[in-house]
């Protein structure tokens, strides 16, 4: 909790109340878990960075739905109508090409969608406890039509095929219903095994594809039995395009066939999670943990189709020459930028991996990658090489440059050091070599690694044998050095700083409301910037006292910081890189009030909750500040703060009892002067 001090005191030199986070060109990327194809319009429904749009067949991308804090796993449409299911948020409706969304969620009480069909004013939806939702008014309500359905089943996917709709269940097989989900009937003759495990239905207007686990099937007799069709894998997606049919499937190869199963080829194998296969024009698209692959020649050559789909996760930034790099996780690769991080180009196409780590020596940059090793390249990122000969663990969580000497920190197996370029490595792990390295630091002779739930170990020896340091039983994310002091991030405790080599260390965390801290920039004054799972908090006196500096950040999962020329750049979870000038964080220590630098709204603590919670709140300057509740489906149900306040941080208590609310999920939004801010918490009974 935010408290005001009497000791030391803030003074803004330069603060403009306009003045907030923009976002950079990319890099761009993001993990696509649905496609969706509507006239000339495509829909990229995504993990963490809500819905992108394009229209004109994938080549660029606008972001149409910011993150609404669950996954957008499906949809579906009808009409002008379009239909997003998430994971946790319940239905989202369009009805105007997804310039404004509606929750649609009246009688649903399972949140978690991960399947729907629309045909007219009729909709289903599909969750993954067994559940299955009919509308026969555009989603306004909906209600339960389970009759027939066994239990314990996710429902995977919904077909509209003619006058029936069919699902397929994570356990049971193929049903389905001719009087809108009033009775379901089994339709699963031929499916056996691992085949009642049915991921995708697809309908060609003539036969039916149902895709199970190990194979896909097809029936020419609605439903009534099925063929296999040779394919030896599951398939997340299916296209069906004529005489070909196309798969993609996680961490597998795009598949094609033209003689109905006879013989499949393979066509092109995108990184990571591959999720779904649309066509729109004479484009083929793949939507997978990458982003978007696209080919023009029915499957021959395949490129990224990224432009404008800012919605990577950014973990990390290396600085070589005049360029500066972006490692990017879940299979997006590394970016560079030439002009301080406006615009991002990417580098690794041919091998985009979830990058955790870069560093240089100058001349090569190195990549550690999770699960594939390390990768180098000497030519400014043109082309890379792995070089993982004498690696036991690909999972390469941080690197370190020692001389001539480089270190490789991995999940589980300790450190190993390459003494040739990365060309071998070897072990470098006495009294370490079980643990997960997840930075590492070099200051002169010592060598620190910081590690998960053991602290940080220390080598005076270049890496040769280690030593347990210091912080024992703390998740250390990341070490840094400034000013002859070493800071280090933690999971869950803020930071900790240590004026003698890591001997001993001090806490530091007054005015830091979030104590998951990823990383720690400095400018040249000596000034720090923390990013954390609540954002960007800076501190003016060594780390003393923490301000908060969200204004204009949406997304507030900060993965990596650097100051780039005249802005702090950070790279964020879902959401790409954002900058801010560094003139707008300038204060000066005075003996003065204790004044925040920036409007903020926290999260509430504790969350879940019941039957009480705190929310605090920072405001710059004197205004008129309302903060009022509001349920689900937007309706005002309470109102904690309706007057004036003085600038600094304040909190009130929310207490609901007697059954005042009901359970679920609900918002509360500050609004003070020209600032607005909403956040979401739960209410459990």
């Amino acid at each position: 909790m935010k408290k005001l001090i009497t000791i030391i005191f803030v003074i803004i030199i330069s603060c403009n109340l306009n003045a907030q986070w923009t976002q950079t060109g990319g890099p761009y990327g993001s993990w696509v878990r649905d496609l969706l194809v509507v006239g000339n319009t495509i829909y990229a429904g995504t993990q963490f960075s809500g819905i992108f749009k394009s229209t004109d067949n994938g080549i660029t991308w606008t972001n149409v739905m910011l993150p609404v804090w669950a996954p957008i796993t499906c949809f579906a449409s009808s009409g002008n109508n379009i239909y997003a299911g998430t994971s946790g948020m319940g239905i989202y409706l369009t009805t105007d090409a997804g310039n404004t969304w509606t929750r649609i969620n009246n009688g649903i009480t399972n949140q978690s969608i991960v399947s729907l069909a629309a045909s007219g004013s009729k909709v289903f939806a599909g969750s993954g406890n067994s559940l299955i939702y009919f509308s026969n008014n555009n989603g306004t309500n909906w209600t339960v039509v389970n009759s027939g359905l066994p239990p314990s089943n996710s429902i995977n996917t919904i077909n509209i095929f003619n006058t029936k709709v069919f699902i397929g269940t994570s356990a049971s097989g193929v049903y389905f219903s001719t009087n809108d989900g009033a009775s379901w009937n089994s339709a699963s003759s031929g499916l056996t095994g691992n085949a009642l495990s049915v991921l995708k239905i697809v309908n060609d207007g003539t036969n039916i594809y149902a895709s199970c686990i190990l194979n896909l099937y097809k029936s020419t007799d609605s439903g009534s039995s099925w063929t296999a069709l040779n394919r030896p894998s599951f398939s997340n997606g299916v296209l069906l395009d004529g005489n070909s049919i196309y798969t993609v499937a996680d961490g597998e190869p795009i598949m094609k066939t033209t003689n109905n199963g006879s013989s499949w080829n393979q066509l092109f194998s995108p990184s990571g999670y591959n999720t779904s296969i649309v066509k729109s024009g004479s484009r083929i698209l793949v939507g997978c943990s990458g982003g978007i692959y696209a080919s023009t020649d029915d499957g021959g050559t395949w490129n990224i189709s990224n432009n404008g789909m800012i919605g990577t996760s950014v973990k990390t930034f290396s600085k070589m020459g005049s360029s500066w790099f972006a490692g990017c996780y879940y299979g997006t690769g590394v970016f560079s930028s030439t002009d301080n991080g406006n615009t991002w180009t990417s580098l690794t196409k041919s091998w985009a991996q979830s990058v955790i780590n870069l560093i240089n020596d100058g001349t090569r940059i190195y990549a550690g990658t999770n699960g594939n090793g390390i990768y180098m390249s000497s030519n400014n990122g043109v082309s890379w090489i792995q070089i993982n000969t004498g690696l036991t663990n690909f999972r390469i969580f941080s690197l370190a440059i020692s001389g001539t000497n480089i270190f490789a920190g991995t999940e589980g197996a300790g450190v190993f050091i390459s003494t040739n370029n990365g060309t071998s490595w070897t072990a470098a792990n006495t009294n370490i070599s079980t643990a997960v390295v997840n930075t590492l630091l070099v200051v002169g002779s010592n060598i620190y690694a910081g590690t998960s739930n053991n602290g940080i170990y220390l080598s005076t020896n270049n890496g040769n044998s280690w030593t347990p340091s210091s912080l024992p039983g703390r998740n250390i994310i990341s070490i840094k050095q400034n000013n002859n002091k070493l800071y280090a991030c933690t999971w869950g405790e803020g930071i900790y700083y240590s004026f003698d080599n890591g001997n001993s260390w001090s806490q530091i965390k007054i005015g830091m409301t979030n104590l998951l801290v990823y990383c720690l920039a400095f400018d040249s004054n000596n000034n720090l910037y923390a990013g954390t799972r609540d954002g960007v908090f800076v501190s003016k006196d060594n780390g003393n006292n923490w301000y908060q500096m969200n204004q204009g950040l949406v997304a507030t999962d900060v993965w990596s910081l650097e100051v780039i020329g005249n802005n702090l750049i950070a790279g964020t979870g879902y959401l790409g890189v954002w900058k801010r000038p560094l003139s707008e964080f300038i204060v000066d220590v005075k003996n003065e009030n204790d004044i925040p630098l920036d409007f903020a709204l926290e999260q509430n603590y504790p969350n879940p909750f019941n039957p009480s919670t705190k929310i605090n709140y920072q405001i710059p300057s004197a205004e008129f500040v309302t903060l009022k509740i509001y349920n689900a489906i937007g309706k005002e149900v309470k109102t904690l703060v309706n007057e004036y306040k003085q600038a600094g941080t304040h909190n009130c208590e929310l207490r609901i009892e007697n059954g005042e609310l009901p359970s679920g999920v609900y918002f509360y939004k500050l609004t003070a002067g020209n600032f607005s801010a909403t956040k979401k918490f739960i209410l459990m009974k």
